[in-house]
């Protein structure tokens, strides 16, 4: 299993580094309209899965 990041302007972690709840992971750039947005992937075997049955659910 592996994490993946894109759309950032400056990645903050290096591979295998272990990330914690809350730690910042990227810089994001801002589009035109000011909207910023990192995308975040979780892969299993090189595939795409829905990250939010690794997540905590919110309140």
């Amino acid at each position: 299993m592996l994490t993946a990041y894109g759309n950032n302007r400056t990645l903050l972690v290096k591979e295998g580094t272990p990330v914690k709840k809350g730690q910042a992971i990227a810089e994001a750039p801002a589009d035109a309209a000011g909207d910023a947005f990192i995308r975040f992937e979780v892969r299993e075997d090189g595939k795409a899965v829905d990250p939010l049955i690794y997540l905590p659910r919110r309140h």
